[in-house]
């Protein structure tokens, strides 16, 4: 009985031992439910519900949302809405086929339609024209491609003309080669003198100054050797170069625009840009022997630049606009191609008496003086000789060219012969034709020589339409400062009336002339050819040269003041 009862407790013992010990090994699943069947996925969600669980997207991210496929813009199968790149892109390297179809003799002007056929297996974005090498802006973006041309902006000679093709996948292609030769008459092309424009003598009487930037010169117009005799040497050199250039915003503190972009399409540039050191192309000066000697105050300053901006497609109004005289801008009637610029405008004024300051700014025994500014009047022409030959103490001193130096820059007050033949002031050019274009007016029009075709096909002299007061006396000046410059008729009959002795003939000053309409000429010195271009002209009479424009003046035409330099 005993023994039973002890059986019987190790049996209870030994149940109730099994029971507790398969309760405590009993698993929880990831939501901590002992026995429950939820499962942690790969994106750390736990559930129990097996159609839930994350995936792995295209980019190997559990649960990622990103879109496989092409993300370069470049390529043929581009997927704007792709968010990872999976290597699929795949790319057009086909070239688009071009082919010129323009029909020709080869020989062109005017304004040339230039047509081509071209393909590509994606699409053509566009087709453009290029010149010896060179693009240009002349375009087309829908067939039939046509590109029109202006010859008459290049010189006459012959043109290598391609047809660049791009599709729109940037891949090009270039036609085969044509070659062109434009016939733009009348105008003959400068020749080729090949960096060395030592005396030369110009032919071209093309009014467009791009042409004298892609002319055979390439626009280079410097020469060398060159005697100046203010120095006393003969390697001097003349640095000129003619570019084309897009300007914008002129700037006048810095004497030049905040925007150029150099430009080798003349269609696209706004002016034709000089850059010089203002030597001419010839031999020069007189010899440094101070005031009241019989040669120049200073010496010529050879590192002096200047860079002047001639407008292209110059528009002609009915109001002329004169040259301003306002010290200490150095103000320019045109620029030269050689580099050196005319300045009519006088320095030298009626003011006897002077006999003290400076020996420069004393009193000649003509009663003139120099550096008179806008608040004088009576001004000396400084070329007055050139009109009347042994006019005696005249004020300004001038070598063979008309020319001479202020604070050291050289510059023309009339103009003989330079660029021009020497005989261009008597009899009209060799060949037959017209002056050639020497220079430009700050307008952008055009400087010739003596000598146009006018509009009855007639070759003949530029003829100045002003004329000198015809009274024995000059009438006076409300405004003068110093009085009225005597005639040789008022020293014979009233001597006793004026400051100075010495008289001086109708002619000499500026405001003993009026413009009568009696030559050939405009009040600008201008005049409209047979070919019907407007240009002004050199006379050997006043105005001698533009003393005004009838366009729009560029500000460039003018300079600071300049500083000598130090010897």
């Amino acid at each position: 009985m005993n023994m039973r009862r002890y059986i019987s407790l190790l049996l209870f013992i030994g149940l109730a031992f099994w029971g507790c010990e398969e309760e405590a090994i009993e698993p929880e699943d990831c939501a901590g439910v002992a026995g429950g069947s939820a499962v942690e996925d790969n994106c750390g969600v736990c559930d129990n519900d097996p159609t839930n669980d994350c995936e792995e997207d295209c980019a190997g991210e559990w649960g990622g949302q990103n879109i496989c496929g092409c993300t370069d813009s470049t390529a043929t199968n581009y997927d704007s809405t792709a968010t990872y790149d999976d290597g699929s892109c795949e790319y057009d390297t086909t070239p688009p086929t071009v082919t010129i179809t323009f029909s020709t003799d080869n020989s062109v002007s005017e304004i040339v339609t230039i047509t081509c056929i071209s393909t590509d297996n994606e699409g053509v974005e566009k087709v453009e024209l290029w010149i010896n090498g060179v693009g240009t802006s002349i375009t087309d973006t829908t067939e039939p491609y046509t590109l029109e041309w202006n010859t008459t902006l290049y010189e006459d000679g012959s043109y290598v003309i391609t047809v660049r093709s791009y599709d729109t996948n940037g891949n090009v292609t270039d036609s085969d080669p044509i070659t062109l030769t434009i016939e733009n008459s009348p105008y003959n092309s400068n020749p080729d003198m090949h960096g060395q424009f030592f005396d030369a003598v110009l032919v071209n009487r093309n009014p467009d100054c791009r042409c004298y930037a892609t002319d055979a010169n390439d626009g280079d117009y410097g020469s060398s050797l060159i005697s100046d005799i203010s120095n006393g040497i003969s390697n001097a050199f003349s640095n000129v170069h003619i570019d084309l250039v897009i300007a914008s915003n002129w700037n006048a503190s810095a004497y030049d625009y905040d925007n150029v972009t150099l430009t080798n399409d003349p269609e696209l540039a706004t002016h034709c840009r000089m850059i010089s050191n203002m030597i001419p192309n010839h031999d020069f000066g007189v010899e440094v022997t101070g005031p009241n000697g019989d040669g120049w105050i200073n010496a010529i300053d050879h590192s002096d630049i200047e860079v002047t901006y001639i407008p292209v497609d110059p528009v002609r109004t009915n109001t002329p606009t004169d040259t301003p005289r306002n010290p200490p801008t150095y103000d320019m009637d045109g620029i030269l191609l050689n580099g050196v610029g005319i300045f009519m405008d006088s320095g030298f004024c009626y003011n006897p008496g002077v006999t003290t300051g400076p020996q420069s700014l004393q009193s000649n025994e003509a009663g003139n003086t120099s550096g008179c500014g806008p608040q004088n009047s009576w001004f000396e022409l400084p070329a007055y000789t050139i009109w009347h030959h042994g006019a005696e103490n005249m004020a300004a001193i001038f070598d063979s060219y008309f020319a001479h130096g202020y604070r050291g820059t050289y510059h023309y007050h009339a103009l003989t012969h330079p660029l021009q033949e020497d005989t261009d002031q008597t009899q009209p050019p060799a060949n037959g034709d017209g002056s050639p274009v020497i220079g430009f007016a700050p307008d952008g029009f055009p400087i010739y020589g003596h000598w146009f075709i006018d509009a009855n096909n007639q070759l003949v002299k530029a003829e100045s339409g002003y004329e000198t007061y015809a009274t024995n006396s000059r009438t006076p000046i409300e405004t003068a400062l110093n009085g009225t410059p005597p005639t040789p008729w008022d020293i014979e009959n009233n001597p006793d009336d004026f400051a100075s002795d010495f008289g001086l003939e109708m002619g000499r000053y500026e405001e003993d002339w009026y413009f009568a309409g009696t030559g050939n000429l405009d009040e600008c010195n201008g005049a409209y050819d047979v070919n019907g271009d407007y240009g002004y002209y050199i006379t050997d009479k006043y105005p001698f040269t533009p003393p005004c424009t009838f366009g729009t003046r560029n500000p460039s035409f003018g300079k600071e003041s300049p500083t000598l330099p130090s010897r």
